[in-house]
C-alpha cells in the first residue's frame, strides 16, 4: 500500500533532481522509506500509527504524534492507496488525526509536506482538513561534478585556496585588531 501510494511522489523526485543528484542526495532517503513506517510502529517512537479499513483490505494510514510539553500533535508519515484516492478516505484519516489530538489536550496540529507538484492532492487534502496556515520551505540542489575547483579556476595549486583565504584572513584580523588598538588608544 505505502508503495503504491508513494511511488507517483518519488519518481517525480527523480525525475525533479535529474538523475545524478537523485542518485547523490535523494535515492537512499527514497530507499529507506519503508524502513521509516516500521520504526514508527514501534512502541519507543512517540508515534500512533493507525490504519484505515474499508471493508477488509487497509486503504490508508496516518501516523500521529502528541507532544504533551508544547501542546502540539503532528501528523505525520500518511497515505491513501491509489486505488481510492478522491474518495474521502484522507478526510476521514485526518478528522480522526485531528480528533485524537483534541482529545489530548494539542492545541495545534501540524502536518508537513512537499512542494513539488506530486505533492498538490496532498496539499489539497490538507488544506480541505483545515491546515491553512504555512511556512512555505524550498530543498535546493546543485551538481558539484561539473564545477571546476577553485584551484582550477584560480590556476592556482592544490594548495593554493587554503593560502588564499588564510592569507585573507589574516589581513582582516590584523586590520581588526589595528583598529580595535586605535579606539582602544
Amino acid at each position: 500500500m505505502r508503495q503504491a501510494a508513494f511511488a507517483p511522489v518519488l519518481a517525480s523526485f527523480r525525475s525533479l533532481l535529474g538523475e545524478d543528484i537523485y542518485e547523490l542526495a535523494q535515492a537512499r532517503e527514497d530507499e529507506a522509506q519503508g524502513e521509516l513506517l516500521i520504526s514508527l510502529l514501534a512502541p519507543e517512537s512517540g508515534w500512533k500509527v493507525y490504519a484505515a479499513e474499508m471493508g477488509g483490505p487497509v486503504v490508508g494510514f496516518v501516523a500521529i504524534q502528541l507532544n504533551h510539553d508544547t501542546p502540539v500533535g503532528e501528523i505525520g508519515l500518511n497515505a491513501v492507496h491509489p486505488d481510492h484516492a478522491g474518495k474521502g478516505v484522507g478526510t476521514i484519516m485526518y478528522d480522526f488525526a485531528i480528533a485524537r489530538m483534541k482529545e489530548a489536550g494539542m492545541q495545534v496540529a501540524t502536518v508537513a509536506t512537499g512542494g513539488a507538484p506530486s505533492h498538490a492532492r496532498a496539499r489539497q487534502a490538507y488544506e480541505k482538513a483545515g491546515f491553512t496556515v504555512q511556512i512555505p520551505s524550498v530543498w535546493l540542489c546543485r551538481n558539484l561534478r561539473s564545477v571546476p575547483s577553485l584551484s582550477a579556476q584560480q590556476g592556482l595549486g592544490a594548495d593554493g585556496p587554503q593560502r588564499m583565504f588564510l592569507g585573507h584572513f589574516l589581513r582582516c584580523v590584523l586590520w581588526a585588531a589595528a583598529q580595535a588598538w586605535r579606539w582602544a588608544s
